[in-house]
């Protein structure tokens, strides 16, 4: 692999694993809102509607599914 397609590569993983940890972040956090019953942490805004507990926990699964492909990925 050239230095180009390197630099590319990492750029990429850690792009990967940027997004996998916000998944899980954003989740969590609606899904402790829910929890809380705070209402305020389950929406983006007053005017959008709470995000649904179940959208919250498919959040989640999809962030540590990016970062158990990103893992594997690794050799």
């Amino acid at each position: 692999m050239n230095n180009s397609g390197l630099i590319k590569y990492v750029i990429s993983r850690k792009t990967s694993r940027i997004c996998a940890i916000s998944s899980i972040i954003i989740g969590i956090l609606s899904l402790s809102g829910w929890i809380s019953n705070l209402l305020i942490i389950t929406r983006i805004s007053e005017n959008f509607i709470p995000m649904a507990p179940s959208t919250a926990i498919f959040i989640i699964l999809t962030g540590v599914s990016l970062a158990i492909i990103i893992r594997e990925k690794k050799n």
